[in-house]
């Protein structure tokens, strides 16, 4: 994705309720880091996602993910701790399918 691309999902799970989510890409580095900006719960939560991207010595890269809130409505700010715990949960399966992906992909090009 390059800057200024928006996206759109439906985020929700176990624990939460189900909310509009509006992503744009506001910064990229091809094959180094991307910033996206995300806004939801009606403009009221807003906030900014990190992927830095570090190749490994032995093949493969590293994807950090750094979140954190720009603004969040008091009620969001309140159970931190859990968001935290669901997001890092979340995101390490969406990681490791990723990965799978990318790794299949690779599979069937090298065939």
């Amino acid at each position: 994705m390059s800057p200024g691309t928006p996206g759109w999902v439906l985020s929700g799970g176990d624990l939460v309720l189900w909310t509009d989510v509006t992503i744009e890409v506001v910064e990229a580095e091809a094959s180094r880091r991307i910033v996206e900006h995300n806004v939801s719960a009606a403009g009221r939560r807003r906030a900014r996602g990190t992927y830095v991207i570090d190749p490994l010595p032995a093949g493969g890269s590293r994807v950090p993910f750094t979140y954190a809130w720009v603004r969040a409505p008091p009620a969001d700010r309140l159970p931190a701790a859990v968001v935290r715990t669901t997001m890092r949960r979340a995101n390490r399966t969406v990681m490791r399918r990723l990965a799978a992906e990318s790794a299949r992909h690779l599979s069937a090009a090298g065939s």
